[in-house]
């Protein structure tokens, strides 16, 4: 329920600096020297006008910093210097003056002066990037609109101001603004503007010769430190006494959305990044299944290689961190009863029995072992990942499937004729008449880019675009070398989400293939 206009006042009044606590603790009352002279007037409001940019950075009476406070970075000072937290509109911890480092006062020429009180660069992001996390939706909205083809739209339908309004509603708190009207909210007095209120210490304001911020209040704050915690209390005086001075910064401003992109790349929303994730986690968990034999024909190859007294419990295509997708063989003692040490031997001898068969290709860190103790049993049991036995495999016979050449592809239609063993060639034969769509690279750029990644066995014949991917054609020796092939192009372009496809397939009598595989866009055939 929105505040009464009074009500808000009173609030916004409260955040106004009624108190400057520490800034003024040990200072004495600021007076105005004789060749000094009175600060620039408002025409308009006849007080002192206090336009200007500040960095909430507190100086001696000299006008130089206070000492061990580097200039270049704002002091934070703790404490309740604006008021109790929880102003309306101001975003969490507005009372607390940590989360600010500058001030921004204009005078609009009329009766009005305003406060724009600048929240730090780190404590801006901080809250972005909270919202990022915590309120998805929000966060997502507030993207898109900072992106130009969905800005465009939004100005065309409602305008540039209410594009602003919306970005400020949907992001960060970048500081509270505080109007204060003249009569109701301020005075001018022999040079100051004068905040007198009723509930809060007066305060009054000027500038000095140096063009700082000048403060001074009718109060004074005692903070004493103990066990208990820090406490402070108020003490109210006849008279203005201490001053603070805030340095002119002309660097001083809040933070905008639009000009800090021009130098940082906001993260993208985190539901997209994740939905991205799960398609290449998607994509890879797909070429691996392309790319080993089936997990039951996995364990009829393996049940040869068994030790007596062990069985496997399981075989599925699992994922092992930073080292990518491999079959997972779940290997226990068949005899729960048998010795501890007998188990382990036994189960030993498998992982020896399968590097006989793929020597040099099981590592240590694809071996795990694990004792598992129960009412007083001990179990043994091991998990092996493999990858490039003979037994993950896919078959290797010639596997049959209808093929119809491409029109104008130099391949001969298989149906009419076996393909005869290819010579291996540089360089496959591109369609030299088809131009490159749009962000394609030259098919001769393209070819040139997947020769490395062409099994040996296989060689392309020729290639075309096709829509937004390029399609090889290729012959090989064996269907081994093809599957290769496509697990080659797959682990460089499945982590962008995309998928590699063996559209076609035939062999003839004498074991030789010709295939089609579908290419999409990616760093293989982009231009440039």
């Amino acid at each position: 329920m929105p505040l009464p206009l009074s009500a808000e006042r009173t609030v916004a009044m409260r955040f106004a600096i009624p108190l400057l606590g520490a800034l003024l603790a040990g200072c004495t009352a600021f007076e105005r020297g004789a060749d000094q002279g009175d600060p620039p007037t408002d025409p308009v409001t006849g007080c002192p006008d206090l336009s200007g940019r500040y960095a909430l950075q507190p100086l001696t009476e000299d006008g130089d910093p206070v000492p061990g406070v580097d200039p270049a970075k704002p002091s934070r000072l703790d404490g309740e210097v604006f008021s109790p937290r929880g102003v309306p509109g101001s975003g969490s911890g507005a009372g607390d003056l940590t989360q600010y480092e500058g001030v921004v006062v204009r005078s609009d020429g009329t009766h009005a002066i305003e406060l724009h009180f600048v929240r730090s660069f780190g404590n801006v992001m901080a809250e972005l990037e909270a919202i990022r996390e915590y309120q998805r939706p929000r966060y997502a909205e507030w993207y898109a609109l900072m992106q130009p083809s969905s800005r465009e739209a939004f100005v065309a339908r409602n305008g540039e101001p209410a594009l602003q309004a919306r970005l400020r509603e949907l992001g960060p708190a970048t500081g509270n603004v505080v109007r204060l009207d003249r009569g109701r909210d301020f005075t001018c007095e022999d040079g100051w503007v004068v905040l007198p209120r009723e509930h809060l210490a007066p305060v009054r304001m000027t500038l000095d010769d140096g063009g700082h911020l000048v403060f001074e209040s009718k109060e004074w704050t005692y903070t004493a430190m103990g066990g208990w915690g820090d406490q402070s209390w108020r003490v109210p005086t006849g008279a203005y006494l201490g001053t603070a001075r805030w340095a002119r910064d002309a660097s001083m401003q809040p933070w905008d959305a639009d000009r800090v992109s021009q130098g940082y790349v906001f993260a993208r929303p985190a539901d997209a990044i994740e939905q991205e994730q799960a398609v290449a986690a998607a994509s890879a968990r797909r070429s691996a299944e392309r790319r080993y034999a089936d997990p039951d024909a996995v364990r009829d190859a393996l049940q040869p290689l068994l030790p007596a007294g062990v069985t496997i419990e399981s075989v599925e295509i699992a994922q092992l961190p930073f080292i990518g997708h491999r079959v997972r063989v779940h290997a226990v003692p068949s005899d729960p009863l048998m010795d501890g040490e007998e188990q382990w031997r036994r189960l030993e001898w498998f992982p020896a029995a399968l590097k006989e068969g793929d020597p040099g290709h099981i590592e240590d860190r694809e071996v795990i072992k694990r004792v598992i103790s129960s009412g007083g049993k001990v179990r043994h049991e091991f998990e092996i990942f493999l990858d490039t036995h003979p037994s993950v495999q896919p078959p290797s016979e010639p596997v049959l499937v209808s093929f119809t050449p491409a029109p104008g592809s130099p391949a001969a239609d298989a149906t009419a004729a076996p393909v005869q063993p290819a010579t291996p060639r540089p360089g496959g034969e591109m369609a030299a008449s088809n131009p490159p769509p749009a962000g394609f690279a030259p098919l001769a750029e393209v070819e040139t880019r997947i020769q490395p990644f062409l099994a040996a066995g296989c060689r392309s014949t020729s290639l075309r675009y096709a829509g937004d991917a390029v399609i090889i054609v290729g012959e090989a020796d064996e269907m081994r070398c093809v599957s290769n092939t496509l697990r080659a192009i797959d682990g460089l372009v499945s982590p962008s989400g995309a998928r590699v496809e063996l559209m076609q397939v035939a062999a003839d009598a004498a074991g030789h293939y010709r295939f089609e595989i579908r290419l999409p866009s990616s760093s293989l055939t982009k231009a440039g």
